[in-house]
């Protein structure tokens, strides 16, 4: 790899004659145009709209182009996060609140965090410069063929079980629910893993040089195509989306120069794919419409304090009103929903939970082995059930976790080191060509699209995949066998 020794200089830092200045002047201009918002004090929605909105579509591509690579991870971030946070902005639906000054606040330190965060890491290691980058040590082609076709097998065969055992795919039943309800535990947490069977595809047939049509090739394709059947069988639109996203984010790292092409692309099938996979769950409008304005019931306004006895939050209006086409309501709330939750989690919190929200899969691990429930879980899933903001939307966004354990500081050191660990995945996957760091620096950067969705850190399925990748990474570094150099990304 290509090494340049300069330092840089206090007037270089100052006059924002550095490479990475592009990271701080983005964060600069979110704060700026939050604080224009707060001074001006916009009473149109509309118009703050457009303004968050603009500023969005305008980091993302700025950092996409800056940076060469319209899959990075801080565009991706922050495009998804501030239009989350435009559309909550004017609350097309009546049950949602005006969202705090506080909230507000927090959401725009979370973006902010994590580019100072990448940036740091960015100056810490200015001396590397992006250059074609040579392999390093990786099992040779025979082995790897041989893990992915069993990775493969192994996902396949665990989802054919579980069909088995539950009796009933989802996409056959006339049971609205019947995707939340196909579950077998110790099964499923396998059968969500169906996105690495196309990764490994691409993968073998990029990092080998191996011809897309030979014989092993084919038998790889064959059954990355079988493994979209998975997610449509079973009406999951976020494992589909994530298997198209993380198939996309593989190609675009071996085809470096069209990654704007792979991104247009990958929009095109997320639409497609929500599309008909909401279509295929058989929910009917009245019952998108009664779960998309149900709110949690309390005889308080949310205006108000809650006490300490309260069960939940009620938001100020019930009316059922939603001035969309039925074909948008779903993006719509699928987008903003989670927000609103989370500004109630900010503006009624009475406790913090100390790391227990996010390490929730050791912690309920503990409490199987020794057969007594940790108080403080306990506490965090009733506040949990009592701040969101509808039964039926449970959801609370990317920070909600590092808030419930250490409040706005949580928020802060979380997205710094998110952005940090990152910026040395993106680094390392490069350097390395590990192809199961590809795989986890893709995982991460799919949580980064749909950060406004769930709190991803502490999802179980994603903790069980990152300890199996990072298994399989350091495993692949022990063997000694070195890729040829012809087969590096194309630049």
């Amino acid at each position: 790899m290509q090494v340049n020794h300069s330092k840089l200089s206090w007037k270089d830092i100052c006059s924002f004659n550095f490479k990475h200045a592009y990271l701080i002047k983005n964060a600069i201009l979110i704060v700026l145009v939050f604080l224009l918002m707060r001074l001006v004090g916009f009473e149109n929605e509309m118009i703050s709209f457009i303004i968050m909105f603009g500023l969005a579509v305008f980091s993302y591509f700025y950092i996409s182009i800056k940076n060469k690579d319209f899959f990075d991870f801080r565009a991706i971030f922050l495009a998804a996060w501030l239009v989350s946070f435009a559309l909550n902005l004017i609350r097309l639906n009546p049950i949602y609140n005006e969202l705090s000054l506080k909230t507000s606040i927090v959401l725009i330190v979370t973006p902010v965090t994590l580019l100072l965060g990448s940036f740091l890491y960015e100056i810490m290691h200015n001396k590397q410069t992006e250059g074609k980058v040579n392999p390093r040590v990786f099992m040779d082609s025979k082995l790897f063929f041989a893990v992915s076709l069993l990775i493969s097998v192994f996902i396949l065969g665990c989802f054919i079980a579980e069909s088995i055992i539950i009796g009933e795919l989802p996409y056959f039943s006339s049971d609205m629910n019947a995707y939340v309800t196909f579950y077998v535990s110790g099964l499923h947490q396998f059968v969500v893993l169906s996105y690495f069977v196309p990764c490994l595809a691409i993968i073998y047939i990029h990092q080998y040089g191996v011809k897309w049509y030979s014989p092993k090739a084919l038998l790889l394709i064959a059954l990355s195509l079988i493994s979209y059947a998975i997610p449509i069988l079973i009406v999951s639109r976020q494992l589909l989306l994530q298997q198209l996203f993380v198939m996309f984010f593989t190609l675009a790292f071996y085809h470096r120069k069209r990654t704007f092409q792979l991104f247009i692309a990958m929009v095109l099938c997320f639409g497609w794919a929500f599309v008909f996979l909401s279509g295929a769950r058989n929910q009917s409008e009245e019952y998108l419409a009664d779960a998309y304005t149900q709110s949690n019931k309390q005889e308080e306004d949310s205006s108000e304090e809650a006490s300490e006895d309260s069960e939940t939050i009620m938001p100020t209006q019930h009316e059922v009103a939603f001035d969309l086409p039925s074909v948008l309501v779903t993006p719509y709330v699928y987008f903003s929903n989670s927000l609103q939750s989370f500004n109630n989690q900010v503006n009624y919190q009475k406790k913090y939970y100390y790391g227990v929200s996010l390490l929730e899969l050791p912690v309920k691990a503990w409490s199987k082995i020794t057969g007594t429930e940790v108080e403080l879980m306990a506490a965090y899933k009733h506040d949990k059930a009592r701040l969101q903001i509808s039964p039926f939307l449970n959801t609370f966004g990317f920070v909600s976790d590092f808030y419930f354990d250490f409040g706005i500081f949580g928020v802060i050191v979380g997205m710094a080191l998110y952005g940090y660990v990152l910026s040395w995945l993106k680094h390392k996957s490069l350097v390395s060509q590990n192809p199961f760091i590809i795989m986890l620096s893709g995982l991460f950067v799919y949580a980064c699209l749909f950060s406004f969705f769930i709190p991803w850190l502490s999802n179980s399925t994603l903790q069980y995949t990152v300890v199996f990748l990072v298994l399989l990474a350091f495993w692949n570094t022990k063997i000694k066998n070195k890729v040829p150099e012809m087969n590096s990304p194309t630049y």
